[in-house]
């Protein structure tokens, strides 16, 4: 029987080789989420660009991760917090008006909006494409066909690409 030396190298390769060849990752259901929180519909070819932009978002490691995270849903809302602890309320606690999901968060809060839009601002000028694209790792020529049925998130993507 072979003895594995968890410190000769190449130990973490080999796990990693292991783990990532027998589970593979099946994302649909991350972006029929995007989808369906921007009641919008996102072609599987503009998803999978998406997911292959975020480690092209930036030389940066942790604005790498901010886009996998961002992407992967992984930044707990109030609405996503309420989910899991019941006596958390689901409404945002900047504007206390409305459900706090990740949409709400990034791009419609009003309390949030000028952070959000001075940040974007920043992006938009070393990075081509406006803040709803570098958010959700759209390329700037996919993001055109990316069309929202809600009449407050297309104004804002609206306003965006004004800005350009």
């Amino acid at each position: 029987m072979n003895k594995f030396d968890p410190a000769a190298k190449g130990a973490v390769s080999f796990f990693y080789r292991i783990l990532h060849n027998n589970a593979p990752l099946n994302t649909a259901s991350l972006g029929q989420a995007w989808a369906d929180e921007l009641n919008a519909e996102l072609e599987d070819e503009v998803w999978d660009e998406c997911l292959k932009s975020i480690h092209d978002c930036s030389v940066n490691v942790r604005h790498c991760l901010m886009q996998f995270k961002t992407l992967h849903r992984l930044y707990y809302s109030r609405e996503k917090l309420h989910s899991f602890f019941p006596d958390v309320s689901p409404i945002c606690n900047r504007c206390k008006s409305t459900a706090g999901n990740l949409i709400h968060s990034f791009w419609l809060c009003s309390k949030l909006h000028t952070y959000w839009k001075n940040t974007f601002h920043c992006f938009s000028m070393a990075i081509e494409g406006g803040s709803v694209g570098i958010s959700v790792g759209l390329p700037s020529g996919d993001r055109l066909r990316w069309m929202s049925r809600d009449k407050e998130i297309q104004r804002q993507i609206d306003f965006e690409r004004e800005g350009e």
